[in-house]
């Protein structure tokens, strides 16, 4: 079905992106030392190695520099199972896309976002709220510095309570 529509509308082999979901990447923030004689790749390839060694599991990375006045040069490692990374690509694949890359899906929000952030480089935090989770996001227009998920959304707030939602809200003022 997807190749039919990509051929009707003219989309085979365009270039594309695929957001895999965030449940399925691990971030970690790796500091780096001045004295640490390894290469950024090094480092990142090392501790993505871990993963592999805990989990049992084939993975795949990738890593981005940050450098920041309050932590200094960190590595930011997302590291996913080779079997999650390939099983989001087959489908846009088998449907005629040329994907160019895998990108974690809380990242490609962010990146949707970027341009329309502040050019002075000044941090911005970008929320968003589902009746499930609250997800916060930090970064500039260059760069993503933080994300956090927080198993509470909007369907809690209201979660136990025998009042309205507007008696409720009067009650917060």
């Amino acid at each position: 079905m997807l190749r039919e529509l990509t051929e009707k509308h003219g989309l085979r082999k365009i270039p594309a992106f695929v957001a895999l979901g965030g449940e399925s990447v691990v971030f970690r923030s790796i500091p780096l030392t001045s004295t640490d004689p390894r290469s950024v790749r090094q480092v990142a390839t090392m501790e993505a190695e871990h993963f592999d060694d805990l989990s049992g599991h084939e993975t795949v990375h990738d890593h981005q520099l940050l450098d920041t006045p309050v932590h200094g040069r960190q590595i930011l490692l997302a590291v996913t199972r080779t079997e999650a990374a390939m099983d989001a690509v087959d489908i846009p694949s088998e449907g005629g896309l040329n994907v160019l890359d895998v990108i974690p899906e809380p990242v490609a929000r962010f990146n949707a976002v970027a341009e329309s952030l502040p050019a002075n480089g000044a941090p911005s935090l970008l929320l968003r709220v589902s009746p499930e989770e609250t997800e916060l996001r930090v970064g500039t227009q260059s760069n993503l510095m933080f994300i956090r998920r927080i198993p509470i959304g909007s369907g809690a707030l209201s979660e136990g309570t025998e009042t309205p939602a507007p008696a409720a809200e009067e009650w917060v003022e």
